[in-house]
């Protein structure tokens, strides 16, 4: 620990070093073990009473004074500083002497924070690991030095060129009503019974067929849930008619964004040639999702063979 109290001195004059407190403990902390060349590479100087009354201390309006980071090589030694003072031959007593403090109170096992940017005080390096100490100064004026319990080991990495998506890209961070009806499609044509049912709002949806929304809607809660199940067992069940394929048309957005309306155009097996639909599909916003209210198609004239 020679290093460390060689280079305190510079920084502190002649001053006696009484590392250890009955008063103050100090712990140096940070979010990340990890900086990176062209961002802050911030740490926080934690400072606890651990006395069993109030204890104060001074804050002086001068850069690296009561909290001092320290930050040193892998080899012990402090990485080169641009700390104006020490740069200019001066001890920071010298340049705390003319100035007024302002003296901070401590309950018992009260702590004060103080963020700091190592980028401030010292040149770091890309490509290196350092070690990171905090030394903090009741009173920068007077001999009395209070070292970190403990160290940090911390990497300072280059600087990696981040390629930003284009704003079309970034823009669209939900699903669209579009997307959802596709998805219902494809699950359809797919025999994927149980992906298709969840992108509907079922209570809605089995107004779509009068049979079932008519026993739905006057049957009791019992009955309904028999109801609800026979309605998707229907759902779920293969069709003769099966989809072949389909395009999405048209897709708008109403109710300042609550619903929606998504045009289809869906080909389905037929006997003896494919039948032609156009879907209209209605959609109401289920949170940041969308679910399929209703739906009716009109049979189209087919120009595919």
């Amino acid at each position: 620990m020679k290093k460390p109290i060689i280079i305190l001195i510079l920084c502190i004059s002649t001053f006696s070093f009484a590392f250890e407190s009955e008063t103050f403990k100090v712990y140096i902390l940070s979010d990340t073990l990890s900086f990176e060349e062209g961002n802050a590479a911030y740490v926080n100087i934690c400072v606890q009473n651990i006395s069993e009354k109030n204890a104060f201390f001074k804050i002086y309006p001068a850069d690296y004074s009561t909290f001092q980071p320290v930050v040193y090589t892998m080899e012990g030694r402090e990485e080169t500083v641009k700390i104006k003072y020490r740069l200019a031959g001066k001890t920071v007593d010298q340049v705390c002497m003319p100035l007024v403090p302002r003296e901070i109170e401590l309950a018992p096992d009260e702590k004060f924070h103080r963020k700091i940017n190592l980028n401030d005080y010292y040149n770091l390096v890309p490509g290196k690991k350092y070690k990171i100490r905090a030394f903090f100064l009741p009173d920068a004026k007077i001999a009395s030095v209070v070292r970190s319990e403990n160290t940090l080991i911390a990497n300072f990495n280059k600087h990696i060129e981040r390629f930003e998506l284009p704003a079309e890209v970034n823009q669209k961070t939900e699903i669209e009503p579009s997307e959802i009806v596709s998805l219902f499609i494809k699950a359809e044509k797919d025999k994927r019974w149980n992906n298709m049912i969840k992108y509907l709002d079922l209570e809605k949806y089995i107004n779509v067929y009068p049979d079932y929304a008519q026993a739905y809607n006057g049957a009791d809660d019992l009955s309904r849930r028999s109801v609800m199940k026979d309605f998707i067992s229907y759902l779920s069940s293969p069709r003769r008619d099966y989809v072949l394929d389909y395009d999405i048309m048209n897709e708008k957005i109403l109710d300042e964004g609550n619903s929606a309306i998504v045009t289809v155009n869906i080909r389905r097996h037929g006997p003896i040639m494919p039948f032609a639909y156009e879907y209209r599909f209605s959609l109401e916003r289920n949170g940041a999702m969308w679910k399929i209210s209703s739906s009716d198609a009109t049979i189209k004239k087919d120009k595919k063979r």
